[in-house]
């Protein structure tokens, strides 16, 4: 379709996306359908800013800390890097994080149902330093969404330099 006589390359409800010059940009607002209008701008992945953005630094910062201790988080993506360090934990207390605090993976990739992995199939392949293609666990996450977006919901901070964590570092996965 068209909006004010240009071409929406994206619409989702109320909301129109399109590709414009500045000055197509206000002949947008000459359109009587159109409440508002905002240019884009350049993102960039923000643990640093996001997690205040949403509070969740006053709650990691609260007494007692709130984050995400005894909570499982559930996420539907392109996979998890359970090899990840910010997803592991030090199970025994001898200061290496050895253990993950992923619980189980369904891998939808894998024949009609997929392939399912639980707890002792992750921590076998994490104890014996097997990786996908030698290990129990066969699941990767092959363009690292999944893992980007399981960073931020429950990310430790163990991998950044800068001490960046998600929103329950403490929670399963």
């Amino acid at each position: 379709g068209t909006l004010g006589g240009l071409p929406v390359s994206f619409s989702a409800g109320t909301v129109v996306s399109l590709l414009v010059s500045r000055s197509e940009l206000l002949q947008l607002l000459e359109d009587r359908r159109v409440a508002y209008v905002e240019s884009s701008w350049r993102t960039r992945p923000a643990l640093d800013a996001s997690v205040p953005a949403i509070g969740a630094d006053r709650a990691h910062e609260a007494t007692p800390p709130v984050e995400g201790e005894g909570v499982i988080v559930g996420l539907v993506d392109t996979g998890i890097d359970i090899r990840h360090l910010d997803f592991r934990y030090d199970a025994n207390r001898d200061g290496r994080e050895e253990s993950s605090r992923v619980l189980a993976l369904w891998d939808q990739t894998w024949g009609l149902f997929g392939a399912t992995y639980d707890r002792e199939d992750i921590e076998a392949d994490l104890a014996s330093g097997a990786g996908p293609d030698t290990g129990v666990v066969r699941e990767v996450d092959r363009d690292g969404h999944g893992t980007h977006v399981a960073g931020i919901a429950a990310g430790d901070g163990s991998s950044s330099t800068a001490g960046f964590r998600g929103v329950a570092p403490r929670a399963w996965i």
